[in-house]
């Protein structure tokens, strides 16, 4: 038996979505579509979401759950790790994310990793308690890359990724290893810092320790596992590239 559900769909006609109007900021709009929602009646459970996932064989398999929470560090569900869920994310960090508001005409579909935070070479210093294990790296580390980054605003401190930084260059050329190690600094914004004043003597320590500047690269993806790191740079008309 063979059914034809060729006619079964919807015409959507409730507004367009151009990639010009999208902010620099994915969280932003994250935020905006998902308030919209959440005060929209029509709406029945807003933060209900579709999980996907690969299990070891590599088959996918997907189910939907509720969002507990979101913020610039990522986005938060409850799961039981003996679940085939909860197994299939302990073999394979990649996770998909997709909302969907009929109501509203809308879908956003988000792709990530499980949280690396605090394992694999892979730190914040805007968590505290990750504080002793971000000193850690800093002392093991004695050759490679390192890299820092600086999330889009707004954000709690604007310099506190360069202070671990520099920080760190210190240390590191103290012990004999600063010239054994590439350090990149990528911060989504179009400059070194926002206040103009201060950028002559934050560039003395830029020159000294030898630090590579990339603006308006914002990072989009961490694998601790693999050492690998996603990034989006906008150049100067604006274009996007990965």
């Amino acid at each position: 038996m063979q059914n034809n559900l060729s006619d079964f769909r919807k015409s959507y006609q409730k507004g367009e979505l151009l990639e010009s109007q999208i902010p620099f900021n994915p969280f932003d709009f994250f935020d905006y579509w998902f308030a919209e929602a959440a005060i929209n009646e029509s709406v029945e459970e807003v933060n209900a979401m579709t999980v996907a996932t690969v299990d070891p064989d590599g088959y996918p398999g997907s189910r939907v759950v509720l969002l507990k929470g979101y913020s610039a560090e990522g986005f938060v569900f409850y799961t039981n790790f003996e679940s085939k869920k909860g197994k299939a994310i302990a073999q394979n960090s990649k996770v998909c994310l997709s909302f969907f508001w009929p109501a509203l005409e809308r879908q956003i579909i988000i792709k990530g990793l499980k949280e690396t935070l605090g394992s694999n070479g892979v730190t914040s210093n805007y968590k505290v308690d990750l504080a002793p294990y971000t000193w850690e790296l800093v002392q093991a580390t004695k050759s490679g890359k390192a890299l820092f980054t600086q999330p889009p605003m707004p954000i709690k401190c604007a310099g506190a990724p360069q202070k671990a930084m520099y920080l760190s260059c210190d240390h590191w050329s103290r012990k004999g290893n600063l010239g054994n190690i590439e350090v990149d600094f990528c911060t989504t914004t179009p400059g070194l810092f926002g206040v103009a004043d201060y950028v002559p003597a934050l560039m003395e320590y830029v020159k000294k320790y030898g630090i590579n500047l990339n603006f308006q690269t914002n990072l989009v993806e961490v694998d601790g596992s693999s050492k690998t790191a996603l990034f989006k740079q906008t150049d100067a008309e604006g274009n996007v590239t990965d």
